[in-house]
């Protein structure tokens, strides 16, 4: 179990570090709409009140257009039941007679309300539309916990009777015998369980500054299990107890479902911008090493004899030092990365068909992904994106279209983590043809999106 788990972390880590354009975000939200305790109630009416929701959450995106989302959240549910139905219980009075206790709820009407903590996750999916506006939705579970559930009556009768059927008698206003009409008004807290929710968001993004979004959408929720367990007890027994609608037979598949809007804001964090690293390493150059000096000196040997011997001088000669010459270094100049980078984006031309918007080929090749570095680096270079056409049609009608791919291209590379404050897109319709639009084929060729990089001044 241990290696599998290593395993499954080990996929999920490498899945991390592969992701194209990993981001971050921090969001919270609040909102409200018809938040239902929802229940079916064979002798009775049931609706849904409002309720608000609050939420905060983390989502991290694999990819430009996928993420996961964890968080942590409140939401409050209701519903308003009115019951209108007569019930009998059969009994032995204190005589020994055999007769029906009857209770008649006349416009009888208890509300309940109720708090869940949620912890949801989900998958999350953004399309961008333009520079500024974007979609994105979630879509998966919860699970939500009550922390309040109380419920309170608040309006018609009960009345109770005794019928007894041998005599064809019913006898009322007797309190003593459990005979009355009842306007009391109840109170009391409601045992629910933990409720499994599916949830499904959807909404818009506008992207106010560069690290600040703002939320609007929609939110439905579905609860999944039945949240309080069926019983078989009356609503009002005779001896004066009020169980209230969901501790009664009254009451059936109580779940919370909810649907309503809400707004927020998504805070971006932990993105890191990448700088171009150029490493230049310095030739080796080999070790000169001397030979030790050599210097002349001379040998005197003495024999102490009766007599003294004086030895001639020995010359030594100094071998001559031949120096090794150094090798000449050659100066390494570091490249210029502006110029590299323009190089790249000059190099890089997207085909597009005559009258589309839409490029023949996947935008996701290793060259996007340096400029992409270098912008992100570079805060004050700038991507020229020009859209150009064949001469087919009018130029006022090319002006447009070339700016239509252009702006195509620019969602695309946003997809991709560019910055989008410093892309440029541009159109140049038919001015630069790369070939004579004398035919179709050339005519195609001339389709086509370049790019240029520039440094604001």
């Amino acid at each position: 179990m241990k290696n599998k788990i290593i395993i499954v972390l080990s996929l999920l880590s490498t899945v991390m570090l592969q992701a194209q354009v990993p981001t971050q975000y921090l969001h919270f939200n609040v909102g409200g709409g018809l938040n239902n305790l929802s229940y079916t109630m064979p002798n009775g009416s049931q609706t849904g009140r409002i309720g608000i929701t609050m939420n905060g959450a983390y989502s991290y995106f694999f990819t430009p257009n996928w993420g996961l989302q964890v968080g942590l959240g409140i939401q409050s549910f209701g519903a308003t039941s009115k019951l209108n139905y007569i019930t009998a219980a059969s009994g032995v009075d204190s005589e020994g007679d055999a007769f029906d206790f009857r209770t008649q709820y006349a416009n009888w009407q208890e509300k309940q309300n109720a708090l869940f903590i949620e912890i949801p996750i989900a998958a999350q999916y953004r399309y961008i539309i333009n520079e500024k506006f974007g979609l994105i939705g979630s879509l998966g579970a919860k699970m939500a916990l009550p922390v309040y559930a109380k419920y309170k009556t608040f309006a018609g009768q009960i009345k109770t009777t005794g019928y007894y059927e041998q005599w064809n008698l019913e006898v009322s206003d007797l309190p003593g015998q459990g005979y009355s009409t009842i306007t009391n008004s109840y109170t009391d807290k409601i045992s629910l369980n933990p409720a499994f929710i599916g949830l499904v968001d959807l909404g818009g993004l506008y992207h106010w500054t560069e690290k600040i979004d703002l939320y609007v959408g929609a939110y439905f929720n579905y609860g999944f299990n039945k949240s309080v367990k069926p019983d078989t007890k009356l609503i009002y027994q005779k001896d004066g107890t009020y169980n209230g609608m969901f501790a009664s037979n009254q009451v059936q598949n109580v779940k919370p479902v909810s649907l309503g809007i809400k707004v927020g804001v998504y805070l971006q964090i932990g993105k890191q911008k990448p700088t171009i690293k150029i490493e230049i390493k310095e030739p080796e150059l080999p070790v000169v090493t001397k030979k030790p000096e050599v210097t002349k000196d001379t040998v005197v040997m003495v024999v102490q004899k009766p007599t003294t011997v004086e030895i001639p001088k020995v010359e030594v000669k100094t071998p001559e030092i031949i120096d090794t010459p150094k090798p000449i270094q050659k100066e390494v100049k570091s490249p210029n990365p502006f110029k590299a980078a323009q190089a790249i984006a000059s190099s890089i031309k997207i085909r597009f068909d005559e009258n589309s918007t839409q490029p023949m080929s996947k935008i996701t090749n290793e060259k996007f992904q340096s400029l992409i570095k270098y912008l992100k680096s570079n805060p004050r270079a700038n991507l020229q994106i020009i859209g150009h056409t064949s001469n087919t049609g009018s130029r006022r009608y090319n002006m447009k279209f070339g700016t239509q791919r252009a702006i195509e291209i620019e969602k695309k590379l946003i997809l991709l983590g560019a910055p989008r404050e410093q892309l440029i897109p541009l159109s140049k319709a038919s001015d630069e043809p790369l070939v004579p639009n004398t035919n179709a084929k050339n005519r195609a060729k001339n389709c086509r999106v370049e790019f240029n990089l520039v440094t604001k001044k």
